[in-house]
């Protein structure tokens, strides 16, 4: 789902260096436009030895059939309209953690 529909990414998605707005993806580049999504792989709030999933997108129906989308290592996935523009990487920088 999105922060908007989705009480729990709501809480936690300040934490991950992505910001999803209406008309743009701000992570080591600005996506600007609709039809995002994005595959996250991030530090699990309540337990840091296992991470977490996050399937998000500008609007839900953004991610729905993600799963036809090849994906491959980094901890993160933009598409939009289900074609890959960018897997990339976080890597902290002190107590910040930045996209790559």
């Amino acid at each position: 789902g999105t922060p908007q529909g989705n009480n729990f990414l709501a809480k936690y998605i300040s934490g991950i260096p992505i910001l999803i707005e209406k008309d743009r993806v701000l992570a080591e580049n600005i996506y600007q436009g609709s039809g995002h999504g994005i595959l996250i792989g991030w530090v699990n709030p309540f337990n840091e030895e296992f991470p977490m999933a996050v399937y998000t997108g500008q609007n839900p129906r953004d991610v729905v059939g993600f799963n036809s989308i090849m994906n491959g290592s980094g901890n993160y996935h933009i598409f939009r309209y289900f074609i890959t523009l960018r897997q990339g990487s976080f890597v902290r920088n002190g107590k910040v953690w930045i996209s790559r």
